[in-house]
């Protein structure tokens, strides 16, 4: 099995494309200085690199070895974070409150979690 360029990178723009909107939606949503904490955070753009890798491969698996229009990449692409996402806060919604400041000290480090639920 040889791996399909084309289509890791199609998947992986589909994905970055659809990362771009979460952080404009989070623009708006979350309070000033939790959004500058997450943007600054290196874990947290690991992970977001991760994602986009994982997204591109992800694509690649799921066609394989079919091969399909760029479009179709590119929106699956798109589906796997919000899949993910989605999926994790299925179990912790209810803990998720976007723009609501914490009292306690800001983490340094900025964690999966964060990642994936936005708060």
């Amino acid at each position: 099995m040889q791996i399909d360029f084309y289509a890791v990178g199609m998947g992986a723009l589909g994905s970055f494309l659809q990362e771009i909107a979460y952080w404009y939606d989070l623009k708006e949503h979350l309070a000033e200085n939790k959004y500058r904490q997450m943007y600054r955070s290196t874990m947290y753009w690991a992970v977001l690199l991760a994602m986009v890798a994982g997204a591109g491969f992800g694509t690649w698996a799921w066609f394989e070895p079919q091969v399909q229009t760029g479009r179709t990449y590119v929106l699956c692409g798109a589906a796997f974070p919000l899949l993910l996402k989605k999926f994790v806060s299925a179990f912790v919604g209810s803990q998720t409150t976007l723009g609501v400041q914490e009292q306690t000290k800001p983490s340094a480090l900025v964690s999966l979690r964060t990642y994936i639920t936005g708060r």
